[in-house]
């Protein structure tokens, strides 16, 4: 167990253009029931006047101000590098920081193991019935009971050891979103001790547009998409909702692709929009679970095209795989296991080959559909003779499937069961 008092605090926050919300957010830092040993914030080289506000309460002596332009991971790392406390809490501006959360978070690394990690909890104020829409389709219900409570806090609401941050090497500079996370995992791939502080809460606003959500939305799938996180649960969602506008364009020719996209819809929402629905909401009546469910497709949709854009970013750029690979050992986080202790992730010791199966399925379900509809279109009255080479497309593309299946188990085969085995 640390003594509090050997144990010195530094706040660092991040800020560009919070003109109407710094005061707000810095008089919460001011007013923590435990006083940090310092405030750093950097701001992005506001515009609209942020930085003249800060330069008043550094002019007090009751903050240090860093100004010049930088992403999020940047001025966090710049805070951190200049901040004088073995312990740091990050937050952001545009936040309302509870009057205990400093306090709660040091009653948290005083405990015995120490921690290295305390992560935070945060709530949402919203205002209008649309944000009270948005938290529940796009957060995990009963999340302070989970596992992603303690080990996927919000840079928004976290609290760590500057030993910790120096031997991860800080926040990937080269992300712009998803950089919490991926270090995050890379402070739990190098062993560090978590532990979840329930009542060290942090309030921010959800996104108030559906306009203002998109950019979010396609930020985070985009960031996810460069380091490979989550890529399963992405592909899963192209190749429905590939189908569902593949089987929408054939119904235009056979009505009934509609009657199968509407199947295909009912089975998608029952599957992987109504669970959460129903956890997060159990007494809400239909109008707000209506509305609720529509942000959470809407979301999905979204997130297709960030993810896309990250997919293309890592294929454009290869610079991507070199920086992930420097920063934590491997060039995707698909490249590590959470199997053993959930302390820390290891690097897979199995190193097989990418499966590229499932992605080149999708492709060629959109490319017969397409040559189908073509097919249909120019045969003109020998409608159905003209969709038999398609047909015919169709089968070969199965067999060499099936062959490339057969091949690939003959090469992973016997690592798999050599591994399983040893």
């Amino acid at each position: 167990m640390i003594e509090k008092t050997l144990i010195k605090i530094s706040i660092v926050a991040t800020v560009r253009n919070e003109k109407k919300t710094i005061g707000k957010f810095i008089e919460s830092l001011l007013g923590q029931t435990h006083r940090a040993d310092e405030i750093i914030i950097v701001d992005g080289a506001s515009t609209d006047g942020t930085r003249e506000i800060l330069e008043e309460y550094a002019a007090q002596g009751l903050l240090r101000t860093i100004s010049q332009p930088c992403n999020i991971a940047q001025g966090r790392n710049l805070g951190i590098a200049a901040a004088t406390g073995t312990h740091l809490a990050v937050t952001d501006a545009g936040c309302q920081v509870d009057s205990n959360w400093l306090a709660e978070i040091m009653q948290c690394f005083s405990s015995s193991p120490a921690p290295d990690v305390v992560a935070g909890n945060f709530r949402f104020e919203t205002h209008t019935p649309f944000e009270h829409a948005v938290v529940h389709a796009t957060f995990q219900p009963n999340r302070d009971e989970t596992e992603t409570a303690r080990y996927y806090p919000s840079s928004r609401s976290v609290a760590f050891t500057k030993v910790a941050w120096k031997k991860a090497g800080g926040y990937p500079e080269w992300l712009y979103a998803a950089e919490d996370t991926l270090f995050n995992i890379r402070m739990r791939q190098l062993g560090c001790r978590f532990i979840f502080c329930q009542n060290a809460i942090v309030r921010w606003r959800p996104r108030e547009t559906w306009g203002a959500l998109a950019r979010q939305r396609i930020n985070y799938s985009r960031g996810n998409a460069r380091v490979g996180m989550g890529t399963a649960g992405y592909l899963i969602n192209l190749y429905i909702h590939g189908l569902l506008a593949a089987l929408l364009i054939a119904g235009l020719w056979f009505p009934v692709s509609i009657i199968a996209a509407i199947g295909l819809f009912i089975w998608h929402a029952r599957k992987h929009l109504w669970p959460q629905m129903i956890a997060s909401t159990p007494s809400q009546d239909w109008r707000v679970r209506l509305r609720i469910i529509s942000v959470m497709e809407f979301v999905r949709i979204v997130n297709l095209y960030g993810f896309l854009l990250g997919r293309w970013d890592r294929v454009s750029n290869k610079d991507y795989i070199r920086w992930q690979r420097e920063y934590m050992g491997v060039t995707s986080v698909e490249g590590l296991d959470s199997s053993g202790t959930p302390a820390h992730y290891r690097k897979k010791q199995l190193d097989l080959p990418a499966d590229h199966g499932m992605l080149l399925i999708g492709i060629l379900i959109l490319l017969i559909t397409a040559s189908g509809a073509i097919a249909w279109l120019a045969s003109g009255d020998a409608r159905w003779r003209g969709i038999l080479p398609t047909l015919g497309i169709a089968g070969l593309a199965v067999m060499a499937l099936l062959a490339k299946s057969l091949l690939d188990f003959s090469q992973t085969g016997p690592r798999i069961r050599q591994e399983v085995l040893t």
